[in-house]
């Protein structure tokens, strides 16, 4: 589950004007902070389906295009954790687990 902080990083600088694709990167930020304010767990599968569910709806061919490497785009698990940590401040966070009880001698 990803929570908010507050604190703004350095990881700020991506920006909807410096994606390409402002109304893409807009369309996820909404569905996600939707899903979020609404009491929904986003975590790093939710959010990836949100990424690549919202580009094939709005425009599929990104997955198509070449980078200068010959490489296409893919919604990495880092790539995810960027986004969110960059544009919304998320960062993953996880519950607390109970201790594991010591035997008896």
């Amino acid at each position: 589950m990803f929570k908010d902080q507050s604190c703004p990083s350095q990881a700020r600088r991506l920006t909807e004007a410096q994606s390409g694709y402002p109304e893409i990167v807009e369309a996820i930020k909404i569905h996600l902070k939707f899903l979020r304010y609404n009491g929904a767990i986003v975590n790093l599968v939710t959010a990836r389906a949100i990424i690549v569910a919202t580009i094939l709806h709005l425009n599929p061919g990104i997955f198509d295009q070449k980078f200068k490497d010959s490489s296409t785009f893919r919604a990495s698990d880092s790539f995810v954790r960027k986004f969110l940590h960059g544009l919304l401040s998320w960062s993953l966070w996880k519950g607390t687990q109970a201790a594991q009880k010591l035997p008896e001698d």
